[in-house]
């Protein structure tokens, strides 16, 4: 499991590095759960990832980020969420996982793509232009989405088995 500290350190590098090469200026906050969720919900944002069918219920959110555009942006990143998706991985792929998640974000900002209407790995929001720019760019961090992909995807069968 990665605490705040070890999150919001890899997020800052991973941002760091990447804006060798992009001008992005974007904060992070690491929270838990509860506060992530009363943010989303104050900001208008769970109801719309209800009325989207992307959640059902608060309590069965998936999504690990979040980022407010702005200058700069402003990258929330719940620590709950991300160790319950990344629990199985080892401590290096927990790490570049979270690097995998922190770049698609970047890339988002990147375009300026910020009406996302995927939800295709359950656990990020994304649009097909901020998808293919990470594909380009960063192709293991995609490969890494794509695994955490598969475990909200056998987390979200096994819940709807025993209901």
């Amino acid at each position: 499991m990665l605490g705040d500290k070890e999150i919001y350190n890899i997020a800052f590098e991973t941002h760091y590095e990447f804006s060798v090469e992009y001008l992005i200026e974007c904060k992070f906050e690491v929270i838990i759960i509860d506060k992530f969720i009363k943010m989303l919900e104050k900001s208008g944002i769970m109801a719309k990832l209800i009325e989207k069918k992307f959640v059902d219920d608060p309590k069965n959110l998936n999504l690990v980020v979040y980022t407010f555009d702005g200058d700069p942006n402003k990258m929330f990143i719940c620590k709950t969420i991300l160790n319950r998706i990344s629990k199985r991985f080892s401590k290096q792929r927990q790490k570049l996982f979270l690097q995998a998640i922190v770049l698609h974000e970047l890339c988002h900002a990147l375009s300026n793509t910020y009406e996302r209407n995927l939800f295709d790995y359950g656990f990020l929001m994304s649009t097909e232009e901020g998808l293919e720019n990470l594909k380009e760019e960063y192709p293991e961090s995609y490969k890494l989405l794509d695994e955490g992909k598969k475990v909200v995807f056998k987390e979200k069968k096994k819940t709807k088995k025993r209901k």
